[in-house]
């Protein structure tokens, strides 16, 4: 994968329409030097360390190529300090990965390079089957 970068925050954002229960924001970009070739659509799945879904977002391309995208996650949860699994899709299939260290402010961003799937097979797998798999609650 040739520098896709992501970065994020935990934000505060006033004009973004967001059910009540949203009480904080993570906003993520992905840039790609290049643009975004080929991509209908780019989405990304957030996850604690533990793997546990905390939100998703995607976004339509129509056509274009741009360099950079933007998400907004909302979740019930605080975005507290800590690890984050991000997972990015391109056209619905796994492009990359990356753990994420949110650090302790609001309004600064943390910026890591996403991985391909090449050294960790089980990141791929959990991106492509694992995380797809219906929850059951007993």
């Amino acid at each position: 994968m040739k520098n896709v970068m992501l970065r994020a925050t935990r934000t505060f954002i006033e004009d973004l329409c967001a059910p009540e229960y949203a009480h904080n924001h993570l906003a993520v970009e992905i840039s790609h030097p290049d643009g975004f070739t080929d991509a209908q659509e780019l989405s990304i799945r957030v996850y604690s360390s533990e793997y546990r879904l905390l939100g998703c977002d995607t976004r339509s391309l129509k056509g274009k190529r741009p360099r950079k995208v933007r998400f907004d996650i909302l979740s019930e949860e605080e975005w507290e300090a800590g690890l984050y699994r991000i997972y990015v899709y391109r056209n619905g299939r796994p492009m990359g990965w990356t753990l994420l260290e949110l650090y302790s402010s609001y309004e600064c961003w943390d910026r890591t390079e996403v991985e391909d799937f090449q050294t960790r097979p089980e990141e791929k797998y959990f991106a492509e089957t694992f995380c797809f798999l219906p929850l059951e609650v007993y």
